[in-house]
This record gives C-alpha cells, sequence and structure tokens, in this order.
C-alpha cells in the first residue's frame, strides 16, 4: 500500500520503502514493526490543536486508552474531554494527528459521506471505501492537546518533564500568533533546553515577504516548515522567509470527524496549508529519534534530541543540503537520504554534527581565575621561548623557525638555541624555512639581521646544510633586499657541495624598488652549482612588475630572470590582476579594445568583471576577439595568452571548454606560446576536466617545435595522472596561490610544506609548493579546524587604509546626544584576553575572568591582540555609556573549547555586579555543543542579546557553532571569508586597522560591530522612551528576535534573506537619523504594541 494512496503521488518520499526497509531489518511484517518500535523505542509526540476524534479508524492500531491527553480550553472542568468536536475546526487537530501516527485502514472519502447521508432514501449512494495509509509514523505515542492557549500547554508540557512527570519528546505544532508574543519565546525556549523538539508550521499567509511567518514558527528554536505539493513545488499558500528550514507535504488528505454522524469513524477529508506539512515532518523527527535508539541506544538518542542537531539531520535528507533560500528553505525531504544505508552511515552523519558522546571532563578541578584589575600590562617571554616546543627528530621533513605572523612579540630571535639544538639531534633536513632578517639574532644580540641567518647556517655546518632541499627566507613589514639574499648565497658556497643533490632558495616579500634599480654585474652574485633562487609572488612582485612592464614591455604573466643571475622572479597570475595592475603598458580604453599587448606578444581575455548573463559573457568575449583579429598580424607571434576563465568562455553557440578551444583556433597562435594561463574563479574553480580537455587539445593541435607552460590556477581538486600527454613538448604548472584545493590535496598525499611536486608520467606535471606558514585553512588546521575554528585572523601585510569601525562610528556618534547621561549598557567580550592599558578600555573595564585552563601567560595580556581589537570595537559607539565584562576564552595559538565558551558565557549572563547586557561570541566550532547551546540559550531566555561571529572556514564554507544555535544573530563580514547559511543575518564590515601596519579582520570584526550596534540601540531605546509605568522600549527589545527584527529594518535587502548575505548590509544609521519618534514606530512596528 503506497502511503498517501493513488490520489496523492508522494512516492519521491519514499516512506513506504522507509518503512519496508526498517521492517525488513526487524524480520517483522509493517504493523508488527509499529507495535514493536512502540514497546521498544517509544516516542511521545504532543500534538497541540484542537483535539482528536480517538475511536477514528486512523487509530485503531492504537489502544483507546494509550491517547492521552488534556483540554485546556476549559481547565478543571473537562480536562479529559479532548475530542475534537467543533464543526468550525472542521477536525483540524484529528487531521494532523492522523499524519503522525495514523494507520492503515479503509477509508472513505469525507464529501461522499456527506453527500451520501443527504440522499433522498432508495437513492444510489456513491461512496467507494478505498484502502488508505494515514500516517508517516504510526508507532508513536501521541499526547492530544486540546487548546487555543499555546503558552499554558507549553508550560505545561515543559514542567511535566523537568519534574519527571510526562516525557513529551516532541512538540508538533500547527496554530500561532500574527504577532511576538515574550512568554511564548521563552517557553520555547525552555522546552528547547529540556531536549523536547518543536515543529511548527509557518503558516498560510502565502504573501512573498519575509514577515509573513508566524510565531513561534518565527523563534530560532523550533523547525519551521513549509508546505509542497506532490511534485516538490512550494504550495501557493506557503509564505517565505530566512526562518524556513524544510518543506513538508502540505496538500494531502488525512482522517475526519464528520460532525452529527459520530458513527463514521473512516471518513478522510482534504488537508490543505502548513498545518498539515508540520505533523508530517514532526513524525519524521520521532522515526529519527527511534531509529537512533534502535541504531545506538540511548546515548545516541539523547544527542540528537535536540532542534539545531535535528535541523541539521533534516537537512541531510533534503532535496537541497547545500543550499537554503527563503521560498524553499532546504527542499523537500526523502527518507531513504538516510535509511536507504547501514546505521554506521546514521552513526558518521550525527557525529558530523555532535560528538558522539560526551567529552572528558578536565583532571583538575575547574576554578575561575578573576584577573588582578591593578596589574597593567607587562613583557612578554621571549619569543624564542615561544618555539622551544619544536620536537626534533633525526630526520626533519620540515623545520620551520618563524615568528607568527600576527605575533605582536618584540623581535631578536636568538637562533644559537635552535643551532644546538638541532646540531645534537638532527642529521638530516628536508626544508628549513628561516626568520625574516628583522627578526633574527645570534649570540644573545651581539649579531642581527641577515649576518645572524648566515651565522647560524654557518654554525648547523655543511652536512645539515647539504641535506637541505628547499630554504625559505621571508620579509616582514621589513622587506627583503637583494643584500640579504646575497649574503644567504655566500654562506651556501662556502657550504655547499657540489655534488649534493638541488637546493632551491625561495624568497618572499622582496623589496620591489630595490629590485627594479637592480643591475647585477656577472659575479655580483654567486653562482653555485645546483642552488638556484626563486622570488615569489606577493604584493611586492606585483609592483616589481609593474615597473618592470613599463621599462621592458615584458608580459607580467611570463617567468623573469634577472641577468647574469641564478634569480627567477615568478609570474603573476591573472588573478593577481584584479588586485595589483601588474598590466599598466596597456593603453587606456574598454577593456575588450586593450586585450593585446602594444607589442603584440601577449593577449589577455581574462574579464576583469564577469558578466551575470550567458548573452553579456558572450558579447564581451566576441568584441575581444575582434580586437585580437585587428592587432595581431598574420605573421606575429604572440607569446603569452590568458584565456577567459572556463565559466566566462561563451563564444558564439560554445561555451566553457569548448570556447576555450574555438578562443585558442580564432588566434592561430598554438605552435608560438611560450605561456598559456587557464583557470576558474573563487566561486566557480576550473574542474579537472577542464585541465584535461585542454591538454589533449594542446596534444592534437601543436607541432612540439618550442616547449610551451601551461598554468593552470583556481581548481577544484586534483585527481588523476596525466600520462596520455607525457609524449608533447608542455610543461603544466598548478599555481598554489588562490587555490585552498592545492593545499588540500598536498596535505592528502602526505606532501610536505615548502616543497613543490610533480604528478602523472614523465613528470611534465608541477604541483606548486605550500610555502611555510600557508595561509590556506586546508593547511592551517592547527588554527582554523575542525574542533578550534577561530573566527577571525591577524593580518600583517601591508598598512590598510580601510577601517569600518572608524567609519562608521563617525557616523553613529551623531546620534548620541540623544542619549541620557544615567544610561548604560554592559557588554561582555569573549576572546583573548585584554590588555589594560590600551586606551579605548583602560576606562570602562568592570571585570575580567579568564576560562583556559593550566594558561601560561600573565593573564593580564592579550598574547594574540585579537580581543583588545574587538573589545575596543564592540565598545566604540558609546563608551562612556558602556561598561565592560572580558572572558579569555583563547588559548596562545587561537584556539579555544566548547567547554571555557560555555563558562565564560554564563559567568558573563549571571555576573553578580554586572551581568552583561550583550555578549560577543567571536569563536565557533564546527559541531555542535550541548554545553555551549545551553548557556547561550539561558542567556537569551533571560533577556540577554548574544551576538556570535558566521566564522571563516573558506573549506567547509558553513557557518560555526553557536553562530548556528537558535536565535543567535548571527554576523557575516561582506569583504567575503566564504561562509554561508540560513542562519546568517546580516552582514559589516569585517577590517578595523590595529596600528600602521597591521589590521584585524574577519567575521568576529563583524560581529564586534554589530555588537557596538546593539549596545547603542538598547541606549538610545531606553534614552527616547517617555511614558513612565509602562513597558520601556529597551524592555521591548530585550530578545534576539525582537532585536534581529529591528536590525533588519536598517538592511539593505531586508525583504529578501540570501545564505550568503543574509538580509545585507547593516546600515545602523537608518535607525537613527530620522530621529526619536521614526525609531518609535520601528519598535512599535516589530514588537506589534
Amino acid at each position: 500500500m503506497e502511503w498517501q494512496g493513488s490520489k496523492y503521488e508522494y512516492g519521491f518520499l519514499h516512506i513506504q520503502d522507509c518503512w519496508s526497509r526498517l521492517s525488513e531489518a526487524d524480520s517483522l511484517n509493517l504493523k508488527e514493526s509499529w507495535i514493536a518500535w512502540r514497546k521498544k523505542y517509544p516516542v511521545k509526540v504532543a500534538v497541540l490543536d484542537s483535539g482528536i476524534k480517538r475511536d477514528h479508524q486512523a487509530f485503531a492500531h492504537i489502544p483507546k486508552a494509550e491517547i492521552q491527553g488534556k483540554n485546556f480550553i476549559s481547565p478543571g472542568t473537562d480536562d479529559d474531554n479532548i475530542d475534537d468536536d467543533k464543526k468550525k475546526n472542521k477536525g483540524h487537530g484529528t487531521k494532523c494527528a492522523a499524519i503522525i501516527a495514523g494507520g492503515c485502514y479503509i477509508a472513505e472519502e469525507y464529501k461522499k459521506v456527506v453527500k451520501k447521508s443527504e440522499c433522498k432514501k432508495g437513492a444510489k449512494k456513491n461512496a467507494d471505501p478505498f484502502p488508505f495509509w494515514n500516517g508517516v509514523a504510526p508507532f508513536v505515542n501521541l499526547y492530544i492537546c486540546k487548546t487555543e492557549l499555546i503558552v499554558d500547554a507549553i508550560k505545561n508540557l515543559v514542567g511535566e518533564k523537568k519534574n519527571s512527570g510526562l516525557q513529551v519528546d516532541v512538540i508538533s505544532l500547527s496554530m500561532g500568533l500574527e504577532k511576538y508574543n515574550a512568554d511564548l519565546e521563552k517557553c520555547i525556549q525552555e522546552a528547547s533546553l529540556n531536549n523536547i523538539i518543536v515543529v511548527c508550521a509557518a503558516s498560510n499567509d502565502g504573501h512573498k515577504s519575509s514577515n509573513a511567518i508566524w510565531f513561534p514558527a518565527r523563534f530560532g528554536h523550533v523547525i519551521c516548515v513549509g508546505s509542497h505539493d506532490c511534485l516538490g513545488h512550494a504550495s501557493n499558500f506557503t509564505p517565505v522567509g530566512r526562518e524556513i528550514d524544510i518543506l513538508g507535504p502540505g496538500e494531502l488528505s488525512s482522517a475526519c470527524p464528520v460532525h452529527g454522524k459520530p458513527e463514521v469513524t473512516n471518513a478522510v477529508d482534504e488537508a490543505e496549508g502548513t498545518s498539515f506539512a508540520a505533523p508530517f515532518v514532526a513524525g519524521l523527527v520521532a522515526i529519527i529519534l527511534a531509529n537512533a535508539q534502535r541504531i545506538g541506544g540511548p546515548s545516541l538518542r539523547n544527542a540528537i534530541s535536540n532542534n539545531v542537531v535535528m535541523k541539521q539531520i533534516l537537512r541531510e535528507m533534503a532535496s537541497e543540503p547545500g543550499d537554503h533560500s527563503q521560498s524553499r528553505g532546504h527542499g523537500s525531504l526523502d527518507l531513504l537520504r538516510i535509511f536507504d544505508f547501514s546505521h554506521d552511515f546514521f552513526r558518521q552523519i550525527v557525529g558530523n554534527i555532535t560528538p558522539l558522546s560526551p567529552p572528558p571532563e578536565p583532571d583538575e578541578d575547574y576554578k575561575l581565575r578573576n584577573y588582578d584589575l591593578r596589574k597593567v600590562a607587562t613583557n612578554m617571554t621571549r619569543p624564542d621561548q615561544l618555539l622551544q616546543d619544536v620536537e626534533f627528530a633525526s630526520t626533519m621533513e620540515s623545520v620551520i623557525l618563524r615568528l607568527p605572523e600576527h605575533s605582536n612579540q618584540p623581535k631578536d630571535l636568538d637562533l644559537e638555541v635552535f643551532c644546538n639544538k638541532i646540531k645534537t639531534e638532527v642529521t638530516e633536513i628536508s626544508c628549513l624555512s628561516l626568520p625574516s632578517p628583522s627578526d633574527a639574532a645570534y649570540m644573545y644580540g651581539d649579531t642581527t639581521g641577515s649576518a645572524a641567518l648566515t651565522e647560524f647556517l654557518t654554525q648547523l655546518g655543511g652536512d645539515l646544510v647539504n641535506s637541505v632541499e628547499d630554504l625559505w627566507l621571508k620579509g616582514t613589514e621589513t622587506k627583503l633586499t637583494i643584500e640579504d639574499i646575497k649574503k644567504i648565497l655566500q654562506a651556501l658556497r662556502a657550504l655547499k657541495s657540489a655534488s649534493t643533490s638541488q637546493l632551491t632558495v625561495h624568497c618572499e616579500e622582496v623589496d620591489a624598488l630595490e629590485l627594479i634599480k637592480f643591475k647585477p654585474t656577472p659575479d655580483e652574485i654567486p653562482h653555485i652549482a645546483n642552488v638556484m633562487v626563486i622570488i615569489h609572488h606577493g604584493n611586492e612582485m606585483c609592483k616589481y612588475r609593474r615597473l618592470l612592464v613599463e621599462q621592458t614591455g615584458q608580459p607580467a604573466e611570463m617567468e623573469h630572470t634577472l641577468p647574469n643571475t641564478c634569480i627567477t622572479v615568478e609570474a603573476c597570475s591573472p588573478e593577481c590582476r584584479q588586485k595589483v595592475p601588474c598590466d599598466s603598458h596597456q593603453s587606456s580604453g574598454p577593456w575588450e579594445k586593450q586585450v593585446v599587448s602594444k607589442d603584440g606578444s601577449m593577449i589577455n581575455l581574462k574579464f576583469p568583471i564577469s558578466p551575470k548573463s550567458d548573452e553579456g559573457k558572450k558579447t564581451l568575449l566576441s568584441q575581444a576577439m575582434n580586437t585580437v583579429k585587428t592587432k595581431v598580424k598574420p605573421r606575429g607571434k604572440v607569446s603569452c595568452l590568458i584565456l577567459p576563465c572556463v565559466s566566462d568562455a561563451v563564444l558564439e553557440d560554445m561555451e566553457g571548454v569548448e570556447a576555450l578551444k574555438a578562443v585558442l583556433d580564432e588566434t592561430g597562435q598554438v605552435n608560438n606560446l611560450l605561456h598559456l594561463w587557464c583557470g576558474g574563479t573563487e566561486n566557480e574553480p576550473l574542474e579537472w576536466q577542464h585541465l584535461t580537455e585542454i591538454l589533449q587539445y594542446l596534444q592534437q593541435k601543436r607541432k612540439a617545435a618550442q616547449s610551451l607552460t601551461v598554468h593552470f590556477y583556481q581548481i577544484k581538486e586534483l585527481k588523476g595522472n596525466l600520462s596520455d600527454i607525457s609524449d608533447v613538448n608542455v610543461k603544466v604548472i598548478i599555481h598554489h596561490r588562490d587555490s585552498a584545493a592545492v593545499c588540500t590535496w598536498r596535505q592528502a598525499q602526505g606532501f610536505r610544506v615548502g616543497k613543490e611536486h610533480t604528478i602523472g608520467t614523465g613528470g611534465i606535471v608541477t604541483v606548486e609548493a605550500c610555502p611555510p606558514g600557508c595561509t590556506c585553512n586546508s593547511t592551517r588546521k592547527e588554527v582554523v579546524s575542525a574542533e578550534d575554528m577561530a573566527c577571525d585572523i591577524i593580518s600583517c601585510d601591508n598598512p590598510t587604509s580601510r577601517d569600518g569601525a572608524a567609519s562608521l562610528r563617525a557616523t553613529i556618534k551623531k546620534h548620541a546626544g540623544n542619549l541620557k547621561e544615567d544610561v548604560h549598557v554592559t557588554v561582555a567580550v569573549l576572546g583573548s584576553g585584554i590588555n589594560l592599558d590600551h586606551k579605548d578600555v583602560t576606562q570602562i573595564i568592570m571585570d575580567k575572568a579568564c576560562f583556559v585552563p593550566q594558561e601560561s601567560w600573565d593573564l593580564s595580556v592579550d598574547t594574540l591582540g585579537t580581543g583588545t581589537a574587538l573589545a575596543s570595537i564592540a565598545t566604540s559607539f558609546a563608551p562612556a555609556h558602556t561598561r565592560l565584562l572580558t572572558a579569555k576564552v583563547m588559548d596562545e595559538q587561537g584556539k579555544s573549547n566548547p567547554a571555557w565558551v560555555a563558562r565564560a558565557v554564563d559567568w558573563a549572563a549571571n555576573h553578580g555586579t554586572y551581568p552583561a547586557d550583550v555578549i560577543l561570541i567571536p569563536v565557533g566550532f564546527e559541531k555542535f555543543d550541548h554545553r555551549v547551546y545551553k548557556a547561550v540559550t539561558e542567556a537569551q531566555k533571560n533577556g540577554k542579546i548574544v551576538i556570535a561571529a558566521a566564522a571563516r572556514n573558506t573549506e567547509a564554507r558553513e557557518i560555526s557553532y553557536p553562530a548556528r544555535h537558535g536565535d543567535v544573530i548571527c554576523v557575516g563580514s561582506h569583504s567575503g571569508f566564504g561562509v554561508k547559511g540560513r542562519e546568517m543575518d546580516f552582514l559589516m564590515v569585517g577590517e578595523k586597522s590595529i596600528n600602521k601596519y597591521s589590521s584585524v579582520s574577519g567575521t568576529s570584526v563583524a560581529a564586534a560591530m554589530a555588537t557596538a550596534v546593539v549596545g547603542f540601540t538598547l541606549l538610545y531605546a531606553e534614552s527616547v522612551s517617555e511614558t513612565p509605568g509602562e513597558e520601556s522600549l529597551r524592555d521591548q527589545l530585550k530578545s534576539n528576535t525582537m532585536i534581529r527584527e529591528l536590525l533588519r529594518e536598517a538592511c539593505s535587502s531586508r525583504g529578501f534573506h540570501t545564505p550568503d548575505r543574509g538580509y545585507g548590509t547593516l546600515d545602523p544609521d537608518r535607525l537613527f537619523k530620522w530621529g526619536p519618534q521614526h525609531f518609535k514606530e520601528l519598535v512599535k512596528k516589530i514588537t506589534g504594541t
């Protein structure tokens, strides 16, 4: 029997197939399986609705006495009367209950039953019975709450569970309120804290505006369900909004009473609305809970008995798990996406969301350690002690002696300490990364700079130096100079034996202006057998390339060898052209008119800005090709050709690789080229298949005259080999820069940092090396990792002129005149600590605490600098009215731990003297942690606004926890950082200058700025409240839901939500610039008062 019979074709939901697999696994038939599950894996679902017709055949498989409930409409007098007896309800409650737990029976259509009863005696009665399978989870134990008072019913259910009474697992709620209700939100939060999963219908508003969803479906602590039809399309009546999690079938049939005909117990009627999609999902949740207990016992079931975790499991079953839209959520559900596989597959899904066993508690008793507020920042431990943890072995693949880029440590790293240890314990080093000359010292600072580096190499001795295959040097804000390189080469000449293997000296951040002026004589740079020097691409080399182009006209995309030296300057990739103008030799005018260089040696067809439509791409590329035909002479020779990105290539009726082949044919330069560049974009990277097709084309077309280097960049993944093109005079380079996929592949292959590798037969394909300290997430597991994902970075590459915090602060200060003198807000910042002597926070810090066990640093020192920077931002809009609490939850490596965060949230929310109003969490974790969830939800329940950074995990591209929790305000950065999800609320600027040379950036900065906005908003709301004795505007906004609704009014796309941008960029000036009266009207609008 098909679920819902033949009238509705819901086969794609696979209800029957799912139960067939579950029944076969238990060696039972369908009905036996339902009975067994009810006994072994009981799940109680409370249905809050109009009641139930208990004697309906849909519930015949459930003993009538087991269908319990309570009457909240007339409490105390008729508590046991849960009959669905009001005609105006049209059997709404019975329909919902039957969709959850209805069994198989012989049914009659309601309309035909009514028509039959109205027929005159002796007339033909047309009401053909038919077999019907009603519910998705017939094993469920139902508890019926006959109610119109949602708050009372939920309070009762939660109270029963807390007091070890009625143990409800799921609430199915197909009713709602159009206006916000604070008591209802607290009830929902309390239910969630007690492991009750709440499933709500979105509403049948049908309006395509993002505020058409009713409460409580609009709360983050529930599963919000929209409706789809039997084709999987969103129903016309289902509303749209960020809150939609999933779609369920909302156009079906279900059991119903026939009022006035109590003897009819098998009628079914049409059930259309999100009211009936929600019970379907509630029933599915019950199956998932029971199956978890069946597979892993109570521990696995407990791990998923939470709204947040259950949402993620449902997402895995959805048609669009990797995307979210405000009209479809994650799409429709297919049970076989989970239940068609083994028990281990289910465990794996759950394990990817939340730990399958509780994490162990620390061995030592945890003690809250308060900072000594009288202390000021002290000098930190010597930098050489930072690296004492390096573990040395006889053979070392890589020894990295650099200071972290974000370190604010004093310099003069004493290399003698490491020299002695290495000489004692190590016999062979493959890759050696030296500190910047500006950081280096030897013999307690007697020798510094590049002289210290050469002394270090000399003291290591020839045997160790001869084992090195890759030696890395890098400048900092003090760039690497030619003189530094010369000194290193002179030291190597004295140490390097001609009979040893090839040594590559890699140089990063070399001074561009010095390099362009450098005119070496034949003997000025030492020539050493088996030693070559590469100056790697970077911002400084882009400057050098620009100057070189102006002087010689040589394309920036071709590598360049300094005359009379062994030094090669790496080519600029086409990607860098969007960041630094390496092609200033081009004439001015439209791009399509300047794709050919002045001397005709280079053609650049990479679009500077990609058109949105295929027609736009086609037009632009056609115009560019017309320029090529005009400017490239028939016998002209083009040495460098940059192809459009594969996703941009549209020419005539061809697109993608076929269009690129046509471009190569039309240029007619395949046999002249020395360099060919081909790649993808960050959003649409190059596929491996694209790479192989391009190379196969070259094999067919080229006449193997001169060597061609084919450069591939922004590639999605690496796989397979290229043995079929090994006989072509072609060299292939897969570039590392701008491609995290290269790092991922190298790590999977076990390749060491700092060395390039060849793949394929004949070694024709070279995969660029990952430099030491590579910033790609896949090689920085120790900083942006699965379990310890700090959501911010410190960059010290170049001075920055962008300081979004300062700009926004100047705008908001215009409205500070409306603040009353006696209003205050308390902001808690959870980060890496605080420097007490920082001018922005020294007068406003109220209390500090450290939650990092075995913390070795002086507690008054912010070792990373991020905590101080974020605190400065979060309190910057109204410092005179702001009180600051800081909690240290990040250790010296930037790692955090859910237990630390949970304790810090609890400390801030319940501070004895200055309880926080707003809590900023700038760190995140890949997996859900119940401790953090409980602490955050308790804080929200007590009126605390919790704001979290969306995270910057470009590998997973997922919002992290706790930003994914319930109603936490999730903030992203409009500077990018690559994460997206249904929980994204809005974007803010994600950069702030710290000093001339460095800045802090990331979604943590954006979250800190949002914290400043929320703090100012609460102050403003309290200041402009005028009605004594009534609830103040500030009190009305003491909810994450209400703050989100208010801030949405100030977003650039407040009526439309996308997973990557939320509601767009937040401009808080929109809240205040029209004055107090407008602000009060906004609050009234969103609170419904």
